[in-house]
């Protein structure tokens, strides 16, 4: 009855403590999109390695240290980091579409960060868009626009620079 006992214990702690990781992982992930850089490097240390967000605490602790040695880490980094919960489009125009991704970027920033495009595209050279995407970096959805569209894409440290894509 003793090691029963012991074993229900050890479980139920097992299980508090998994949902205190996750607790202070989702509080490190909320500190790191309002800016407070010093508060989610400090939570970000503190998810265990055993547990599996551990991989994607380390992508924010160095996204966190480039943001520390610069001032502020590269556009096309920072949106690596900024998840965008749904993308779909229907034969969209490929500016809008871009465009939309930007919207999402300063939502799930809460507005510190915003996405600057510098369209280069002339009328009617871009396709239609059509695809549809959960749960992407912006990064991603961006290339996945651009890809569809026909066209390319180059990040400096202000904007993303949308050209048509070279011809093979």
């Amino acid at each position: 009855m003793k090691a029963f006992l012991l074993a229900a214990l050890i479980a139920l702690s097992g299980t508090a403590f998994a949902q205190k990781t996750a607790n202070v992982y989702e509080d490190a992930l909320q500190a790191y999109k309002s800016g407070q850089f010093s508060t989610a490097e400090k939570l970000f240390l503190l998810v265990p390695k055993e547990d599996p967000k551990s991989a994607s605490a380390k992508v924010y602790l160095q996204a966190i240290a480039l943001k520390q040695e610069g001032g502020s880490a590269d556009l096309e980094a920072s949106l690596k980091m900024i998840q965008i919960a749904k993308v779909s489009f229907t034969d969209a125009a490929a500016k809008d579409a871009m465009n939309y991704v930007g919207q999402q970027v300063e939502k799930e920033t809460g507005g510190k960060q915003k996405l600057n495009i510098v369209w280069m595209v002339p009328e009617g050279k871009a396709r239609p868009v059509t695809l549809a995407l959960e749960n992407i970096p912006a990064t991603e959805a961006l290339r996945y626009i651009a890809d569809t569209a026909g066209l390319q894409l180059a990040y400096d440290a202000f904007a993303v620079k949308v050209t048509p894509a070279a011809t093979q």
